[in-house]
């Protein structure tokens, strides 16, 4: 038998500082820990963007100027989801937009116990969202990536960006080095190869006079030529 579907969390975020300013669950679980987790690994662009979970969780959010909008559900239909943000965006616009401090989280916690509520209920049967769900059909694209990669593996790639940046730098210092050694070693080789034919010439010429008669080689002359 397949699980109703739900929405056991959902919560208003400082773009800025990251932290929950507002937030109302149900059930118990540490939904709240680890939207905080995520929220560190958000990217700052505008938009929307979604994380699988564990257990056919999966947390949906909504960012748009300094605020973040936020929810925990299973088995509810992306669109679903971000029409419930948006509903979302759309009280505190109208209640609590002009307000400030605390305070207005708190009376805000109110109203988004009563949103989260009825968007449980939209879904699991009279679709109280569907008007919402169609003002959103403009809006960007969903990027969807496992929670796992975001919250495990974020210290790794950058620990391999360190370590693959260690390594471009080690093989262009020994680069450089070899193609200096192998100059030297050419220019030796060079060097090598000149003191050996002024050798060999001197030998030949040393062998030539002594076969010849001296410096001058008159009995290795031709008649004509003495």
């Amino acid at each position: 038998m397949s699980q109703a579907p739900t929405v056991p969390f959902a919560a208003v975020a400082s773009a800025q500082e990251l932290e929950l300013l507002a937030e109302v669950s149900v059930g118990g679980g540490n939904a709240s820990e680890i939207a905080r987790r995520i929220l560190r690994r958000l990217p700052a662009e505008p938009g929307r963007r979604s994380y699988a979970y564990e257990n056919g969780f999966s947390f949906h959010f909504l960012t748009e100027g300094r605020l973040i909008f936020l929810c925990m559900e299973r088995g509810v239909p992306p669109p679903k989801a971000f029409a419930f943000l948006a509903e979302m965006q759309q009280s505190w616009r109208t209640q609590f937009a002009g307000t400030r401090g605390s305070s207005s989280f708190k009376d805000f916690e109110l109203v988004l116990g009563d949103l989260r509520a009825a968007a449980e209920r939209g879904v699991q049967g009279d679709d109280d969202l569907g008007q919402v769900h169609d003002k959103l059909q403009a809006t960007k694209a969903v990027m969807s990536d496992s929670i796992e990669k975001v919250l495990e593996r974020g210290e790794k790639i950058e620990l391999l960006v360190d370590k693959t940046e260690h390594l471009h730098q080690h093989a262009f210092k020994f680069a450089k080095s070899s193609t200096q050694l192998k100059r030297s070693l050419q220019w030796r080789e060079m060097k090598c190869k000149l003191v050996a034919a002024a050798v060999t010439l001197g030998v030949l010429t040393l062998v030539g006079m002594l076969a010849c008669g001296g410096p001058t080689f008159d009995t290795c002359r031709s008649p004509a030529a003495k």
